[in-house]
């Protein structure tokens, strides 16, 4: 193999590695949830996103108002884990806005990422 096949293959390699990596920014959260709201995901949706891979949230899925950051209202799943993939694996929270989800809220690097094709309208119950 020459110098040439050598720089492409990695050249190539480089690119399909970048394709898939989640977009993360730092964030924190600004308030934390004074209340026990919850919401019911009433409608299975399949989420897709930018890194190439997607992700679902079934109908039934409960999650829990933990607070605020500056894109929206972070809610986390109960009684399962919802997880992202990119290069990696991450645990996510979904963030939602005028009840569309944006984004994710990574808890384990308090990261926002804003990972979506496009917004996703979410249909859900307040409990």
């Amino acid at each position: 193999m020459n110098l040439k096949s050598i720089l492409l293959t990695t050249l190539i390699s480089l690119l399909l590695i970048s394709c898939g990596s989640v977009p993360r920014t730092q964030t924190k959260i600004l308030k934390y949830a004074q209340t026990d709201e919850m919401i019911s995901i009433t409608e299975s949706k399949t989420i897709l996103l930018s890194t190439g891979y997607n992700t679902s949230i079934i109908e039934g899925t409960d999650l829990k108002y933990i607070g605020d950051i500056p894109k929206g209202k972070v809610y986390k799943p109960i009684d399962s884990v919802l997880m992202i993939e990119g290069t990696n694996m991450y645990q996510a929270y979904l963030v939602l806005q005028n009840e569309q989800l944006i984004g994710f809220y990574l808890p384990a690097s308090k990261e926002f990422s804003n990972s979506l094709t496009t917004p996703l309208k979410l249909k859900f119950i307040k409990e």
